[in-house]
């Protein structure tokens, strides 16, 4: 058995440790100041919706149809206000000007005509291009699709004209072939790229994030970006979402209001089918909406450690077809409410338990913790073991041990109210000095809320190990 640090491939260890590299020598700059981006965008995306994801098939009808779900469902009511077209939107050959161009079988009516009908329902509207001179995928089309390479300004005036909200600048095409020395040439071109953002004809505030601007413009990435991803991209399986997790964790600039690390497309639930749907976007080959790579747990793991981190949290499955699972996760407006709440910065990985059982429990059986504005504490407690069927484990987190990533004060005194995020109807308990998890399966996660107890209060409580003490207040 291997822990998490283990778990990856010399490929991805490379990457995990280039970019913390990186983030060691950066320059933590203010955020852009563009007005876009106050808070993390929460919404949908089409990039693993129909079909498995890169073959991102999308449509008119689709988007309408996932958008009337979010209103009708609920969840634009709980926050989820975004609707973003990946690489699949975009024709596959200029206008004879130069100016890019929707695919016109896919979206009859035009994306101006399609960012109306969003508007005129209280969402916003993103799209996705490339630096290169082509994007990354093709939308399950035979041939190519144009990026914004030698076309910055013209498409950011364009992208204005439609009044898009939101642009995905991915680093695809030509650029790819860049040799390391290519550093600066990518510093240049995200540079550029933000001017051409935040200078439009006609001028509009757009939220604009470049995908792996981090590599190139290291900690000045907030000066230029609302939003940049640290990590590969995010896949429907574990072993990358702890890639993931673990580049985050060991690399990432923190985001602030107006510059987010992003840690890319939420899978809850399973990306589509191969075949899914058709492009008359009806059903095909008989196949379900979701195929999913990761269980249950694994799915609420990914939900609450994006949040703990404060990423956009933009869900890429099919929520037209909304699973159990699904609808646990997504309607969870403690989370949403936490994820838009500004006022203290993201959470962080803030060690292990050493004592939860094994001997890499100090690396497997991890803590991390986001303090609130009020004074209460965001705790994520995550069996992060690779084996699936093997040592499923108690966490513990010691408030003494872990003061310095607490509140002020707290320590082996202190009483604290327990709520337990994903079973929100369970009454709060109430402890002293440490708070110990539920029995977590490998590669489950515990989710609460600690609510430290006014100094005024009396009566008993209970510790961990259920023995009658009496309740204390912070110190």
């Amino acid at each position: 058995t291997v822990s998490v640090l283990y778990w990856f491939s010399p490929r991805a260890m490379r990457r995990v440790l280039a970019a913390s590299v990186l983030a060691l020598f950066a320059v933590f700059a203010a955020a852009l100041d563009n007005g876009a981006g106050m808070t993390p965008p929460v919404g949908w995306s089409t990039w693993c919706a129909d079909g498995r994801c890169g073959l991102d098939y999308c449509s008119e009808p689709q988007v309408k149809e996932s958008a009337q779900v979010l209103l009708d469902s609920g969840l634009h009511a709980l926050g989820y206000t975004w609707v973003v077209l990946d690489d699949c939107w975009a024709a596959g050959q200029r206008t004879a000007n130069g100016s890019i161009t929707w695919d016109p079988e896919r979206f009859p009516s035009g994306i101006p005509a399609l960012t109306k009908w969003l508007h005129d329902r209280n969402m916003s509207f993103g799209l996705y291009t490339s630096m290169g001179n082509t994007t990354c995928d093709k939308g399950g089309r035979p041939y190519p699709i144009p990026g914004s390479e030698g076309h910055y300004q013209q498409d950011a005036n364009t992208f204005a004209s439609w009044n898009v909200d939101y642009v995905k600048a991915d680093w695809c095409g030509d650029v790819k072939k860049l040799p390391l020395d290519g550093i600066m040439v990518g510093a240049k071109d995200y540079i550029n790229i933000s001017h051409a953002i935040n200078n439009t004809v006609p001028k509009r505030s757009i939220y604009l994030e470049g995908v792996a601007a981090m590599l190139f413009l290291w900690g000045d990435v907030k000066t230029y970006m609302n939003a940049w991803r640290a990590s590969t991209d995010h896949h429907d399986n574990w072993m990358n979402l702890m890639e993931v997790v673990a580049t985050v964790q060991v690399a990432g600039i923190p985001g602030s209001p107006g510059a987010w690390s992003d840690m890319d497309v939420l899978m809850t639930g399973g990306q589509g089918c191969p075949n899914h749907r058709g492009p008359d976007g009806h059903f095909s080959n008989n196949d379900t909406a979701h195929c999913p790579g990761m269980t249950d747990d694994e799915y609420v793991t990914e939900f609450t450690l994006w949040n703990m981190m404060q990423s956009p949290l933009l869900v890429s499955t099919d929520i037209r077809n909304m699973t159990a699972i699904m609808r646990k996760i997504l309607f969870n407006k403690r989370f949403i409410d936490m994820n838009q709440d500004t006022r203290t910065p993201p959470g962080r990985h803030i060690g292990g338990d050493s004592t939860c059982g094994y001997g890499l429990g100090s690396i497997t059986c991890q803590l991390w913790a986001r303090p609130l504005a009020d004074g209460s504490v965001f705790v994520a407690l995550f069996n992060a073991e690779l084996e699936p069927t093997v040592h499923s484990v108690n966490i513990t987190l010691d408030f003494a041990k872990f003061a310095k990533h607490l509140p002020s004060g707290w320590g082996a005194d202190t009483a604290v109210k327990v709520e337990d995020l994903w079973n929100p109807t369970a009454a709060w308990r109430t402890v002293t000095g440490a708070y110990t998890s539920p029995m977590l399966a490998p590669h489950a996660v515990n989710a609460v809320v600690l609510h430290p107890v006014s100094s005024t209060a009396s009566g008993d409580a209970h510790n961990n190990n259920g023995h009658t003490v009496r309740r204390a207040g912070r110190h």
